[in-house]
């Protein structure tokens, strides 16, 4: 199979979900689900964690699977995920709201522009209320209609955040 060689590699800490958004939202197609289905990515098992198809996504864009890995949330049993070779109970993760750092996204646009600002894996885990490069709290955006989009983290972030940066910069 010949992949598709976008000119967006994953960023430090991002997951799967948050690259294959901003490869949508590069591409103008409405949603991360649309685009991973265009691509030939099983939507559901892609968005649940399952390392076949974050391998095949990988490999349909050209990068390291065992990175995408390394940084995505994985199911495992009894309702836990695994995360750089840790087991983490289903509390300890946030998959219901987009979290992130104002001032990490900020850093992001002005470095690369709208497709440059993504989601880290961190943002999702319950104990981080706080950025550990900023010292800043991390800001919950509104949620979006569908539960499909708050894992669609470039479009949430262009909705509601962009608009607002102003006012959330200043913590």
């Amino acid at each position: 199979m010949t992949g598709l060689a976008l000119s967006l590699q994953p960023k430090p800490f991002e997951p799967a979900i948050s690259i294959a958004s901003r490869i949508a939202m590069k591409l103008c197609v409405p949603s991360v689900s649309d685009c991973l289905r265009d691509l030939g990515v099983n939507w559901p098992l892609f968005r649940s964690g399952q390392p076949k198809e974050i391998e095949h996504f990988a490999e349909i864009i050209v990068t390291d699977s065992a990175a995408l890995l390394h940084e995505s949330l994985t199911p495992r049993s009894r309702g836990q995920f695994s995360f750089r070779d840790h087991i983490l109970d289903r509390r300890a993760v946030n998959r219901r709201e987009v979290k992130l750092c104002p001032r990490c996204i900020m850093e992001d646009h002005e470095r690369d522009g709208p497709l440059g600002r993504y989601g880290r894996t961190y943002w999702q885990l319950t104990q981080f209320r706080t950025c550990p490069r900023h010292a800043v709290p991390l800001t919950s955006l509104p949620q979006m209609p569908a539960s499909q989009y708050v894992l669609d983290f470039a479009r949430v972030v262009e909705r509601n955040f962009v608009g607002r940066v102003s006012e959330v910069v200043e913590i």
